[in-house]
């Protein structure tokens, strides 16, 4: 069995962000697997659960809307790599 060998030390505890995680994580991957095809069917209701509780683990995206002053635009330098 995986995990830390007796005698290791104290045990670990995990706290409840932690927990929470993988609940997440667990729930994301049974819909990525019902979307691949490779997880039974899900019932409509076992996909809005799903998607429930998702939004509130992960934010919704949103479109956002940037404007400059006509006198004093705005200037986006976006730099990949590399120094700046």
């Amino acid at each position: 069995m995986a995990g830390r060998p007796k005698g290791s030390g104290k045990p670990v505890v995990m706290g409840e962000a932690h927990r929470t995680k993988i609940r997440n994580s667990k729930v994301l991957s049974r819909l990525i697997r019902h979307a691949e095809g490779d997880e039974p069917d899900m019932t409509s209701s076992e996909v809005q659960a799903a998607s429930i509780l998702l939004g509130f683990a992960f934010p919704k995206l949103q479109a956002v809307t940037v404007s400059g002053d006509q006198d004093a635009p705005l200037q986006m330098k976006v730099t990949i790599g590399g120094d700046v």
